[in-house]
């Protein structure tokens, strides 16, 4: 059973003894194993790195996401947008500052809106 991200990162490198090693014919395989143990808690260790890595941006995805939601902007009604959208995009004035594809592109919401507005499309 492989060890848990939590499990590993709770153990150290001080966790790993080096028996006491003297010129004997075994000190090169208790070296090697040595060795391949390190490697393999590296590996690990590594792995639970990128696990955690992988967990904190999609919580950043997340809290990114519920941040823009909080913005006073989300909490027009839609009435209330399509004039900003309308008086953007020039309707009426013959003005083009802001054509409605590019209101469109603000966010989301405002695509939305512009794309169900069909008097915006009309003279363009």
């Amino acid at each position: 059973m492989r060890p848990q991200p939590g499990d590993i990162c709770q153990q150290s490198a001080d966790s790993i003894r080096f028996p006491a090693i003297r010129l004997l014919p075994q000190a090169d395989q208790v070296a090697q194993r040595l060795i391949e143990e390190g490697d393999r808690r590296m590996s690990d260790l590594k792995q639970a790195i990128e696990q955690v890595s992988a967990v904190r941006n999609d919580m950043l995805k997340v809290v990114k996401q519920h941040r823009n939601f909080l913005a006073p902007m989300h909490r027009l009604p839609d009435d209330v947008m399509l004039t900003i959208v309308e008086h953007m995009s020039g309707r009426g004035t013959g003005n083009w500052e802001s054509p409605p594809w590019e209101v469109s592109t603000v966010c989301k919401r405002w695509r939305q809106l512009t794309l169900s507005c069909h008097y915006l499309w009309t003279n363009i």
